[in-house]
């Protein structure tokens, strides 16, 4: 006779010895000075008492499977929940690489505009320092010819 973990499981948790659920043929009861009729009516309660326990253990191990079954869904659903959430995770991390790349590439957009701007700004200041090095060179020079005129219109008046 083959026993599942499961009748055991039924067996144990419900007190029952798995040896008190064997058939016993009538004539395991013989005993002597015992009558036909009292082995017959102890083999009737024996069977009345294996089956009501019998009963009770097939029972009980429907129940464990039904429970194992649903403690497979429960953990099948969780899995599944977790797998969702990975996925959610997984996509939100993405979207914030994506933001980062975007708000990086802007932020280098940026910079280089402003290092152009600086730059332009440069030079400009640096074409306006020119300029008017070159306003003052010309005033100099002006200076210096206006004097030399009136320095050699003196020497000459003399």
């Amino acid at each position: 006779m083959y026993v599942s973990h499961r009748s055991l499981d039924a067996c144990r948790q419900l007190g029952i010895l798995p040896k008190d659920l064997r058939k016993k043929t009538l004539i395991s009861f013989a005993q002597p000075k015992l009558t036909k009729k009292l082995q017959k009516r102890a083999w009737q309660i024996h069977e009345q008492n294996r089956a009501r326990l019998l009963k009770a253990a097939v029972s009980r191990r429907v129940k464990i499977i039904r429970e194992e079954r649903e403690l497979r869904q429960r953990e099948r659903g969780q899995r599944e929940l977790l797998e969702k959430e990975k996925h959610k995770l997984a996509q939100e991390k993405r979207r914030i690489q994506r933001d980062l790349e975007k708000m990086i590439m802007h932020e280098v957009k940026t910079s280089k505009a402003r290092e152009l701007f600086n730059d332009k700004v440069q030079s400009d200041n640096d074409k306006e320092k020119e300029r008017h090095q070159e306003v003052q060179r010309r005033a100099e020079m002006k200076m210096e010819i206006k004097m030399e005129k009136k320095n050699q219109g003196s020497l000459n008046n003399r």
